[in-house]
């Protein structure tokens, strides 16, 4: 989770700072991340939403690893 949350805080650092990353004339470079237009509250709760989802992506595949190691380490009948 250090990845997204290190590009999330860099993006709103640089942007703070005056960087234009976005298109058409925009900050942000997602419409997600923009916080002029949704203001921080919503901005915040995209991340964590984000965050969470991210989490649980990491936790399925992990089980799913772990299920797959465990049917491949079974005896072929």
């Amino acid at each position: 989770m250090l990845l997204p949350d290190t590009y999330f805080a860099c993006r709103i650092v640089r942007v703070a700072l005056g960087a234009s990353l976005g298109y058409d004339g925009n900050r942000y470079p997602y419409p997600f991340l923009n916080a002029d237009a949704l203001g921080w509250n919503r901005l915040l709760l995209n991340v964590a939403v984000m965050h969470v989802i991210f989490s649980l992506l990491g936790c399925l595949f992990v089980a799913v690893d772990k299920r797959m190691a465990r049917h491949a380490a079974q005896p072929a009948p």
